[in-house]
């Protein structure tokens, strides 16, 4: 750390202080207008506080999120055609996999047929079947298995793997829109 982010961060550490002192003399639990208003200025000078704690980071912060950016934007381009090209080579490499699983798929089938005509020995199937298992296509760099998941029936999902957007849901209410199953209301909280 810079001995000027070091200077900065010195000065929050006794704001912090003293703010915390003021605030431990304040009463826990206001029982006049008096106590009120004190609370209120004290209030209003910890959010101005932390506005100012927010600002002395975001000087420190912005030049380098904004060079972050630069240089994010700079790859780009680059990054997008290696991904496709990544995308395009492993879709090829699972075409190719699913192709080899369905060709041994058919082979056993065959083979089972065979012997259900009884034009191939039950040994024979067995000992074919394992050499087809012996005949494993290399499958360099890995094969893994991914779990997907596909929604039949949303109304047959339990409780709780649902997940409520309350950021849409007070965006209708706002648009005066009814949501079945919710109630929405104002609730009065202190503001500076």
């Amino acid at each position: 750390m810079s001995e000027k982010v070091n200077q900065e961060v010195q000065v929050v550490e006794g704001q912090i202080s003293s703010m915390s002192k003021i605030v431990e003399a304040l009463p826990v639990e206001i029982t006049t207008q008096e106590e009120y208003d004190q609370v209120y200025e004290v209030n209003k000078n910890v959010h101005k506080l932390l506005q100012a704690i927010d600002k002395k980071e975001k000087s420190i912060t912005k030049p380098i999120n904004d060079s972050l950016k630069q240089i994010r934007a700079m790859f780009k381009p680059f990054k997008t055609v290696v991904e496709s090209t990544k995308k395009d080579l492993s879709a090829r490499r699972e075409a190719f996999i699913k192709a080899e699983e369905e060709r041994k798929r058919i082979e056993a089938e065959r083979i089972a047929k065979r012997v259900e005509k009884g034009t191939m020995r039950e040994e024979t199937a067995i000992s074919k079947l394992a050499q087809a298992e012996e005949e494993t296509v290399d499958t360099r760099g890995g094969v893994t298995s991914v779990l997907i998941v596909k929604v039949l029936d949303k109304k047959a999902i339990p409780e709780e793997y649902l997940i409520v957007d309350e950021t849409a849901i007070k965006a209708a209410y706002r648009e005066g829109k009814e949501i079945p199953g919710v109630e929405c209301s104002y609730e009065k909280r202190a503001r500076v």
